[in-house]
């Protein structure tokens, strides 16, 4: 028996087990392909979804809530070589007057014709400010049922400068309501995907003339985001203009501007020195005035409370800046008398030259319309009653004793 016949004949022997053998190989072939098949549709969805959730935004300039100027898109665009579209984004709700349909979390945003040719698919889309035209996306349509024509009614909270419940935020936030008429139904291939959170669900969303959301958020000219397209040739454009002389030294591998860099010249990094340069006060919601009374400048900030980093920033760059907090007293009280509702303010003897230098941590200087109203003199003790925010954001009133 040659070896060729002992093999066929073993094979023909044990020929169920062999089959049970190839049976089961066939069966997990075909659940590795598949499994490979339904990844590899899967992360084309993925990508597919990306793709109409962002359009052809490689960068964007984010806010949140803060706000900077509209202009900054353009001279930003100009000095990287870039295409910009400033962007106003707000959370509101959407309502149908005809059917009384309601749709909450809506997503607002303001835009301008440059944000349509960004799109997945880049087209050319005009809304009309002046007569209240709007565009929303397909889920939005689905929702409340709407067509090109119909009258939709967008409510919103006015954007705040600082907390609703900080002790000196005033009156709760106003409701604003914007009327508009429906021109176009946009779908996912013109920005009907576009969110910048990565989901697979697309938001409802109203798309508003820029102007018209800047009028109902009391923000003229202000967006709080910009989508960039930045093309293969910035990644090549020379850095010099980050470059300084060691006097003044900084290199486009500095990160101060918050954005990614590299000592390559990366996109980024272009994009990071050309935003250096464009950047102004009114983008970081900074004013400098000046104040004759003190004969000094006052940096102040639109959100009450300037950020502690902007604080040291400020105090790095002006070694002579003195810092100023303000805080609202509930009452001043001195025995049985009391002042209500007055300011206090913490700051240094450089800054207020009337403050002597070694006033104590529990001592304070009043004016003297404080000392004739409360009938007391240097050296007489004085309670002053302010909310803290305690557990649960609640307001917690609190007291301290000075001299």
């Amino acid at each position: 028996m040659t070896a060729f016949h002992f093999v066929l004949r073993s094979v023909s022997h044990h020929r169920w087990s062999y089959l049970g053998v190839l049976a089961g190989a066939v069966l997990g072939a075909t659940a590795l392909l598949g499994g490979l098949f339904a990844g590899d549709s899967v992360a084309a969805s993925l990508r597919r979804i990306a793709a109409q959730r962002i359009g052809q935004t490689t960068h964007v300039v984010a806010a949140g809530d803060r706000f900077f100027r509209e202009a900054l898109a353009d001279e930003l665009a100009k000095a990287a070589g870039v295409r910009a579209a400033p962007v106003l984004l707000a959370r509101g709700t959407a309502t149908q007057p005809a059917t009384r349909a309601f749709a909450p979390q809506v997503q607002l945003v303001g835009v301008t014709p440059a944000f349509w040719t960004l799109a997945p698919e880049p087209t050319s889309l005009a809304l009309d400010a002046a007569r209240n035209e709007i565009a929303v996306n397909t889920v939005l349509a689905r929702r409340l049922a709407l067509k090109v024509g119909d009258t939709l009614v967008v409510r919103l909270q006015k954007l705040g400068v600082l907390s609703g419940n900080a002790p000196i935020a005033g009156a709760e936030a106003k409701l604003e309501s914007v009327r508009g008429t429906v021109a176009a139904i946009v779908d996912e291939g013109a920005f009907g995907r576009f969110n910048l959170e990565a989901t697979q669900v697309a938001p409802p969303s109203v798309f508003l003339p820029i102007s018209l959301l800047q009028a109902a958020v009391n923000r003229p000219q202000r967006a709080n985001l910009i989508l960039l397209r930045a093309g293969p040739a910035l990644a090549a454009e020379p850095l010099a203009s980050a470059k300084r002389s060691e006097d003044g030294s900084r290199d486009a591998g500095d990160n101060r501007d918050g954005l990614p860099t590299s000592g390559s010249p990366t996109k980024e990094a272009a994009l990071n020195s050309a935003l250096a340069r464009t950047v102004r006060l009114a983008d970081y919601g900074l004013a400098l005035p000046w104040r004759e009374a003190a004969r000094a400048f006052d940096v102040t900030s639109e959100r009450i409370f300037l950020d502690p980093p902007m604080a040291q920033a400020i105090s790095a760059a002006v070694p002579a800046a003195q810092p100023v907090v303000s805080y609202l007293v509930n009452d001043l009280r001195a025995g049985e008398r009391a002042t209500p509702y007055s300011i206090a303010s913490a700051t240094t003897a450089a800054a207020a030259p009337f403050l002597p230098a070694d006033l104590g941590p529990r001592e304070v200087v009043i004016n003297r319309w404080l000392a004739d109203d409360l009938q007391i003199a240097a050296g007489a003790e004085l309670t002053a009653t302010f909310f803290q925010v305690g557990a649960g954001d609640a307001l917690v009133e609190k007291s301290a004793t000075f001299r």
